[in-house]
């Protein structure tokens, strides 16, 4: 892995990135519409399935015990907080896999189609990696959230690790956290301005997070390869 990188580098990544994602608009935008669209109607499908069944458990066990009835109803809603947090998760690990191979193809110096964002193998590793990380960020929702930006910055290269040179998912988490260890200013730097872009796509009605997403994960992808000393084209 290369020296540390200067804060210059998070800069250096976003201008990359709009330019990238201005001259292959069409292909990038398409990809984040149908993915976000697809991982929020699954993650409303799951709210409402499990939401359901949790009131359902909770009329058949309580009865008429009001104090019971509080207590599986704590319980209910917690669970259902942690199941949606790793839902949540996972389905945007899945949405960052898809632009993803989108970006890849961009720092290599080819243009990304329809097909590229679907297709390049290693679907069963980044369903795993994307689950483990999944998993731990549900973790840290139990211990008071303050974990699951842990988890968010030190995870946050564990799918380029899996896409562009082949880990498998514990690895490529371990490897994650070590070039985030090694670039801590520049990674950190990066993390925040993309979550601060993501909550910015939201507010604006979701739609914004159509234009965020690629722009975040290119520039991901950018200050990856950067940070592995790794050719990006120009």
């Amino acid at each position: 892995m290369s020296d540390p990188m200067p804060d210059r580098g998070v800069e250096d990544a976003y201008g990359y990135a709009a330019r990238k994602v201005r001259d292959h608009a069409g292909p990038f935008l398409l990809a984040a519409l149908v993915a976000t669209v697809a991982a929020a109607l699954l993650q409303l499908l799951v709210t409402l399935a499990v939401g359901r069944g949790v009131a359902r458990f909770v009329d058949a066990v309580a009865g008429e015990d009001a104090s019971a009835l509080r207590v599986l109803g704590v319980a209910g809603f917690a669970g259902l907080v942690l199941l949606l947090a790793v839902t949540g998760m996972l389905l945007a690990g899945l949405v960052q896999a898809v632009l993803t191979r989108g970006a890849l193809a961009v720092t290599e110096g080819r243009g990304p189609t329809a097909r590229t964002f679907t297709h390049g193998g290693r679907t069963g590793p980044v369903l795993l990696a994307a689950l483990l990380v999944a998993a731990l960020a549900g973790l840290g929702t139990l211990l008071c959230y303050l974990p699951v930006l842990a988890v968010v910055l030190y995870a946050q290269f564990t799918l380029l690790f899996v896409l562009d040179t082949g880990l498998g998912p514990v690895e490529a988490l371990r490897s994650s956290a070590t070039l985030v260890q090694r670039n801590l200013g520049a990674c950190a730097g990066f993390a925040v301005v993309a979550l601060l872009a993501c909550l910015v796509g939201v507010l604006v009605c979701g739609v914004g997070v159509v234009l965020a997403a690629p722009l975040v994960v290119v520039a991901q992808t950018h200050l990856f390869r950067t940070l592995l000393g790794r050719p990006v084209s120009p």
